[in-house]
């Protein structure tokens, strides 16, 4: 699971198990980490952070990608023109406030 980087964590370990043995949905939260903590020692398996995404450069970026940022910059482009927005009513979102949901960064590898 760690080398196609599968996002894996505790909730859905909980989450198999309940699907896989119905006696586990039974169980209080911590009875089933607890379990899920003992299946993982058991089977010297270990949860690890992910350390490295793929980021996209140039060249895995499809066509299909850039034609749609080309449209969306021409189309932002005449937008500002044609209202006469000023530069400082313009703002980067890269120092805005944006709210997105964080996926979990850890998965399942075998200890050693």
């Amino acid at each position: 699971m760690r080398k196609e980087k599968t996002v894996v964590n505790h909730n859905l370990l909980i989450s198999i198990a309940c699907n896989e043995d119905p006696k586990v949905a039974n169980l209080t939260k911590s009875g089933q980490r607890s379990l899920i903590d003992r299946f993982i020692k058991m089977h010297c398996l270990t949860l690890r952070t992910i350390t490295t995404t793929t980021g996209g450069t140039q060249e895995q970026v499809s066509d299909e990608e850039m034609r749609s940022a080309e449209s969306f910059r021409s189309e932002f482009r005449e937008i500002v023109l044609t209202h006469q927005i000023p530069p400082e009513c313009v703002f980067n979102m890269d120092q805005s406030s944006l709210y997105y949901e964080v996926l979990p960064k850890k998965t399942i590898d075998k200890i050693g």
